[in-house]
């Protein structure tokens, strides 16, 4: 099934286009104290679905318009990213 792999150590903001379902995710090389911003976008035909990192704490659930995206904040302390917003949808 398809994946996606957020690697913190390239950027404070994760983006992914959703051209299909997830079903596992994972955040990885983030350190204590790092803001982590995500971007989760749906492509053109949207209604795809979205498996938050089992690191992510309070997520919210990703919207399904097509071509719209959502956005949440989270800082990580370590081991767990822990949500700093509701996060926004349908943007």
């Amino acid at each position: 099934s398809p994946k996606a792999i957020f690697d913190a150590s390239v950027g404070n903001t994760q983006k992914l286009i959703l051209s299909g379902d997830i079903s596992f995710s994972k955040l990885i090389n983030a350190h204590a104290g790092q803001l982590i911003h995500f971007l989760i976008c749906q492509d053109s035909a949207g209604g795809h679905t979205f498996t938050w990192p089992s690191e992510v704490k309070g997520a919210m659930e990703v919207g399904r318009n097509p071509s719209a995206c959502s956005a949440q904040s989270f800082v990580y302390d370590g081991s767990v990213a822990y949500a700093l917003s509701e996060g926004r949808t349908a943007m």
